[in-house]
This record gives structure tokens, sequence and C-alpha cells, in this order.
């Protein structure tokens, strides 16, 4: 199975949810206007294309539109339901292929790294 093909940016959350750094949303060819569905749980948000007609992801989620200055604002409630505060530095993993932005904070990235370098045994003891 081929790997896909990500673009990364680590951006901060501003106020009222936005997400300064736009690079991911164009690579993801997602215009001013752009439809998507995001869905969160504990530490990561899902934003998805909607399709033409009309339908996002398969598992529900709130609709929205990429801003018309071409950014994404996570809404109150997503941004609670995932942990994210004002100010915090997030990563986006952008999927082009799939259409998929995935954004999580740079926090549980760094708990992910330690344990995976804790199980592999390369901790210094």
């Amino acid at each position: 199975m081929a790997l896909a093909t990500v673009v990364c940016a680590v951006s901060p959350l501003g106020a009222k949810g936005r997400i300064s750094d736009a690079f991911c949303l164009r690579e993801l060819g997602w215009a001013p206007g752009t439809a998507v569905t995001v869905l969160a749980a504990a530490g990561v948000v899902v934003v998805t294309r909607e399709t033409a007609d009309g339908q996002g992801s398969s598992h529900g989620g709130r609709r929205q539109s990429v801003d018309p200055s071409g950014h994404l604002r996570l809404l109150t409630l997503t941004r609670q339901i995932a942990g994210f505060r004002t100010g915090e530095r997030l990563l986006l993993l952008a999927d082009p292929d799939r259409q998929v932005l995935r954004i999580t904070s740079t926090a549980v990235l760094h708990r992910l790294v330690v344990a995976a370098v804790v199980g592999s045994g390369l901790a210094a003891s």
C-alpha cells in the first residue's frame, strides 16, 4: 500500500478559533467558501470537503465553510471537544488525495513521540 502524500504545517490557534496558516487549505484546493464537514474528538479534529451533492463525512459533524480570507475557523464547541486553547500551536496534516485535513495539538504530538521513543528503548535512563 502506497503512503499518502501529506502536507504539514504548524499554526497557532487564534482568537475566535481562527487557524492563521492557510497553506494546507491551499494545498487541498479549498478556496474561500469551500463547504467542509468538521468532526472533533479529544485531541483531534478532522475536516473533510463536502461532495458536490452536499454530503460530507458519513459520521455527522458540523458543516462550515472556509472563510472569505481563505482560513478555517474552529467553532467553540469543536475547540472544547478537541481540548484546543487559544494560542496553542496546532499541527495540520493535509491529505490532498483524500481531501481531508487532520488537526491535532503539538502537545498531543509530543506525547505520541515520547511514547514511541520509550517503547522503542531509545529513551535515556
